[in-house]
């Protein structure tokens, strides 16, 4: 079957439309290394304590970081998560974060500016 939502498939989609302000959902799902350099925005959506279960809380920054934090842009999926409750998600989100080495600036860029600035309202 053909994966529609690809990271040649985004890849080609930005290269064609450079002015395209584009949010890719699940961080790329974890395909996110195939996207490392894209002039385009990340939404943490649903994989964020997955990929901390995966991986930890450092190397989860690190690809944070590697993606770019002014291209991060706070999501939830709610009420939907493949690994928590609903009640559960904006404080589980918020303290992985939390627990990142974020300055106060990067944690509201992340969670607010970024999504303002790809939608154009910033």
């Amino acid at each position: 079957m053909d994966d529609v939502c690809s990271p040649a498939r985004i890849r080609n989609v930005v290269g064609k439309y450079s002015n395209l302000r584009l949010s890719i959902a699940h961080l790329g799902g974890f395909q996110y290394e195939e996207l490392y350099g894209l002039n385009a925005y990340f939404n943490l959506s649903a994989v964020l304590p997955d990929l901390v279960d995966r991986m930890g809380i450092e190397n989860t920054n690190i690809v944070l970081r590697s993606l770019g934090v002014e291209k991060l842009v706070f999501a939830t999926d709610y009420p939907d998560s493949r690994s928590i409750r609903a009640i559960e998600i904006y404080d589980t989100y918020c303290d992985i974060l939390g627990q990142m080495d974020f300055t106060q600036e990067e944690a509201e860029n992340i969670c607010k500016y970024n999504a303002l600035r790809m939608s154009g309202l910033q």
